[in-house]
């Protein structure tokens, strides 16, 4: 029996990381890593999208304190509230409005005429971008699902999707639910978490754009 020919020149290949992780190609993400992916992907946004107002708000009212606690005028709390007054409240003694009752109605409001819902889309989709487009076009993973060793992949061939189709059809064109309500997204969030535990653990997004998230 002739033995094949081993080419001494030949570089060695390392093996697929799928064979260290002891995953078998196309094997599905667990509900657990899938849910665990999108709190990860949600606290980097919302650390991103906040931290920044949060810190600012913080400087800007100690910086107040101490311009205040060193003045040796003590007129300008009667002025800072006559202002607020005759600026928010229709005179210098006026009496404040008393406080409006929680609604609901919030969530089933149309936001077409509403410019902070334009404001709120473009800011998260901006903070999305700089966190997690690299990694969508490079591996087709977010942060969550790079520190889970899962990543999305096209159905039928397992490869990494298109960057284009992958952020317009399983992220952006869903975002756009929030111009018509906050009741239609915050809908769809639900729906689209309990199908995680269907046998093929497909989520809306995952079916319009014709993807799967596998282990590596």
């Amino acid at each position: 029996m002739v033995e094949p020919f081993k080419n001494p020149y030949l570089v060695p290949q390392a093996k697929l990381e799928q064979d260290s992780h002891n995953s078998k190609p196309g094997e599905l993400a667990s509900v657990g890593q899938r849910i665990g992916a999108r709190c990860i992907d949600f606290g980097f946004w919302f650390a991103l999208c906040f931290g920044p107002i949060i810190v600012l708000s913080l400087v800007i009212g100690f910086a107040f304190y101490n311009f205040y606690a060193g003045s040796t005028s003590n007129t300008w709390a009667p002025e800072l509230a006559d202002h607020i007054s005759t600026a928010y409240l229709s005179g210098p003694s006026a009496t404040p409005a008393s406080p409006q009752p929680f609604s609901w109605t919030f969530l089933y409001r149309l936001n077409f005429n509403n410019p902070w819902a334009y404001f709120w889309l473009i800011v998260g989709q901006v903070v999305f971008l700089i966190l997690q487009g690299y990694l969508l076009e490079k591996r087709g993973q977010t942060i969550g699902k790079r520190m889970l060793d899962i990543a999305i992949v096209d159905r039928d061939t397992l490869e990494k999707p298109n960057f284009g189709t992958l952020y317009l059809k399983r992220y952006l064109l869903f975002e756009l639910l929030a111009i018509i309500g906050y009741g239609l997204i915050f809908l769809f969030r639900v729906v689209d978490l309990l199908m995680l535990y269907r046998d093929d653990r497909r989520t809306i997004h995952d079916i319009v754009a014709n993807t799967i998230v596998v282990k590596l």
